[in-house]
């Protein structure tokens, strides 16, 4: 899932933070999750990676595997965020684009389902993980890329937990400015963190949000630990 944990950074070309769920990306530190990475375990979050074949025609997008980011704590004056005593034993992530539109998944399996209820707890579960995540994403902007607004999102749950997150920015263009939604849904099952995000122009969301969440299902489907 993500928590936001990772920030990928993508938009009609342009570099854009992109906040995710459950864990959140923020000033590098020593509070971030341990890793310990097994043979089976990083099969498992391969199993539940996007595939071209699940957005269309493989020819359409281009992309593929990249670097799965450890998240450092969100921290602000009310809220800091533990991560150090969480350890990660399975990790990937994937990005796929074309004209106007990114897709991308990542997952984390945590070594137990404890420390995936106390990732849980801690953050999305505190009631000022929110506010805390705004802020920061909000703060965000460039000359190039404003940040218009970060809300969350109400959806149908999907797995064992959900929660998603949407960031509206406005865009410079060499055609002027484009309103870019960019999508974050993360879902639990078992020990299985998945993230699922999106970035397109707003005026697609009709077309796009109901994808989203068909694909959210199909991926946690495939969750095996």
């Amino acid at each position: 899932m993500t928590h936001p944990r990772i920030s990928h950074r993508w938009a009609l070309g342009i570099a854009l933070a992109v906040a995710l769920p459950f864990a959140a990306t923020a000033t590098a530190n020593s509070n971030t999750y341990k890793l310990a990475l097994t043979t089976p375990d990083s099969a498992a979050a391969r199993a539940v990676m996007l595939e071209k074949t699940d957005i269309g025609s493989p020819s359409d997008w281009q992309g593929g595997a990249t670097k799965h980011d450890v998240a450092t704590a969100l921290s602000c004056a009310n809220f800091h965020l533990r991560l150090s005593d969480l350890v990660i034993t399975g990790e990937a992530a994937v990005s796929f684009r074309q004209a106007g539109i990114v897709m991308a998944s990542s997952a984390e399996v945590f070594q137990t389902p404890r420390m995936v209820a106390l990732d849980l707890q801690r953050s999305v579960d505190s009631p000022h993980f929110f506010s805390c995540l705004r802020s920061l994403v909000l703060k965000t902007s460039s000359a190039k890329a404003r940040v218009v607004s970060f809300r969350k999102l109400v959806f149908p749950t999907t797995g064992e937990r959900s929660v998603g997150f949407r960031e509206l920015i406005d865009v410079k263009t060499a055609n002027g400015t484009v309103r870019v939604a960019s999508d974050s849904l993360s879902t639990v099952k078992g020990r299985t963190e998945l993230s699922l995000e999106t970035t397109t122009p707003v005026a697609s969301l009709p077309t796009i949000w109901p994808n989203e969440l068909v694909l959210l299902a199909q991926l946690v489907n495939r969750a095996r630990v």
